[in-house]
């Protein structure tokens, strides 16, 4: 293997690397209630689009305005378990990933009342490295499989 070819290796396996943590911390920042920090990690144009169930939100502002809305008023606990992760690098600044999300959460209705719910989704995201060579969120996918009662399960 010759030099020129190690060095794209390793540069891409450091992408790979940067932007599994990109999601970590995306994660991580929504779970600690940091959500303008976390709409800070998308481009300025992203868009978090969580199909019927949370919407379609452009924008960076839109975004951290979505998340700190929904945190005050929908979903006061969550808590991101995000697995079997593939990354895919397309281009040197493109990127796709795809996780399961199982979440356990408190879900609050109009009236105030919390339900202990799990919720089960697909993650669906593309990534572009900006000329600063940091990795941001350009979209978020949501594709919902079930929110459901904990006391309940997701059969109902």
């Amino acid at each position: 293997m010759d030099i020129e070819t190690l060095a794209a290796r390793l540069e891409e396996a450091a992408d790979l690397h940067a932007i599994a943590n990109l999601k970590s911390h995306y994660c991580w920042l929504l779970d600690t209630g940091r959500t303008v920090e976390a709409a800070g990690l998308f481009t300025e144009d992203g868009v978090f689009d969580g199909g019927g169930q949370f919407g379609r939100h452009e924008g960076r502002e839109a975004v951290g305005a979505y998340f700190t809305r929904i945190q005050q008023t929908g979903l006061p606990f969550v808590l991101h378990g995000v697995l079997t992760p593939f990354i895919e690098r397309r281009t040197p600044t493109t990127a796709f990933g795809r996780w399961y999300l199982y979440m356990p959460c408190t879900m609050r209705d109009a009236a105030g009342v919390e339900t202990a719910m799990w919720g089960a989704a697909w993650y669906e995201d593309d990534f572009l490295k900006g000329a600063d060579g940091v990795w941001r969120i350009c979209e978020v996918r949501v594709t919902s499989h079930f929110w459901a009662p904990a006391t309940k399960g997701w059969v109902e």
